[in-house]
């Protein structure tokens, strides 16, 4: 183990360390049983931490050892493993971590939150075949993809696709994103490298993000996660102009809009997101 290694086992193995993560899991350090679930939830991240030492410019080991406690205290607020799974990721930003939540622990807290719910997130390309309509507050689609090998230059933006019960009834979301749309988003990005190597998967969390807003404005552990990650990661910068995105919708986000009933999943009134989706938060 190397220095800089050692250095972080040990702040993230000391007593002060300890007694900020259980505060942050909801959990009594002085319990024999949670406490090995905080010092666990710790080695996790430390294996996460040891396996980006293979690669200089991913080497979490050279971040400062109080940027990773501040990336773990983060997530477990919001009960996230840093872990294999891949729902919150440490990456190394100069001498300092920064946590980004992956697609995939947006997905894990609205099944959490809403179990009968099933979330799913992919790329539309160049050339697939795309219908949406709605009817009685459920969405439906086809998707039928034109080219099985199609690369991200041939993207044409993201589809999330939302199913869940409430109060008896059946509903799906489906929410379209183009790329154009994306890309406002991916510009107001504070660490836009991230974007560029893991594009597709950045615009996953972006779908997955809107339909949150769209859907669950009342369940707070969900909204507090995407304002956690706006704060986080995104430009906050007042001064940006306002884009109206009503009247820059691309052709991909027309098609997918148009084809589309004025039929709401929940019996409400929606609006579209604003430009603060784009700029603020998302």
């Amino acid at each position: 183990m190397s220095n800089n290694l050692q250095i972080i086992a040990n702040t993230l193995r000391a007593p002060q360390t300890l007694k900020r993560l259980g505060l942050a899991l909801s959990l009594d350090i002085n319990n024999d049983s949670h406490l090995k679930t905080i010092q666990e939830y710790g080695a996790s991240v430390l294996m996460e931490i040891e396996k980006s030492t293979s690669d200089p410019k991913k080497d979490l080991s050279r971040c400062t050892p109080d940027s990773i406690v501040q990336c773990m205290i983060d997530s477990a607020k919001f009960k996230i493993k840093i872990d294999g799974r891949q729902h919150a990721h440490i990456v190394k930003f100069g001498s300092n971590a920064t946590l980004q939540i992956g697609y995939r622990g947006f997905i894990a807290k609205i099944r959490e939150a809403i179990p009968s719910s099933d979330v799913n997130a992919f790329p539309v390309y160049e050339g697939d075949d795309l219908h949406i309509s709605s009817e009685n507050g459920f969405d439906t689609y086809t998707h039928k993809r034109g080219n099985p090998f199609a690369s991200e230059k041939d993207l044409n933006g993201v589809l999330g696709v939302l199913y869940y019960k409430k109060e008896g009834r059946d509903f799906q979301r489906v929410v379209a994103m183009s790329k154009d749309d994306i890309n406002k988003i991916k510009g107001c990005a504070k660490q836009t490298f991230i974007w560029d190597k893991w594009f597709v998967e950045k615009a996953k969390v972006a779908v997955i993000k809107r339909m949150c807003k769209l859907t669950f404005a009342e369940i707070s552990a969900i909204q507090d996660l995407v304002e956690y990650d706006n704060k986080e990661n995104f430009d906050m910068d007042a001064d940006k102009p306002k884009i109206d995105e009503t009247a820059q919708l691309d052709e991909f986000t027309q098609k997918a809009l148009a084809e589309k009933s004025d039929d709401d999943i929940d019996g409400d009134v929606v609006e579209q997101p604003k430009d603060d989706e784009v700029c603020v938060s998302s």
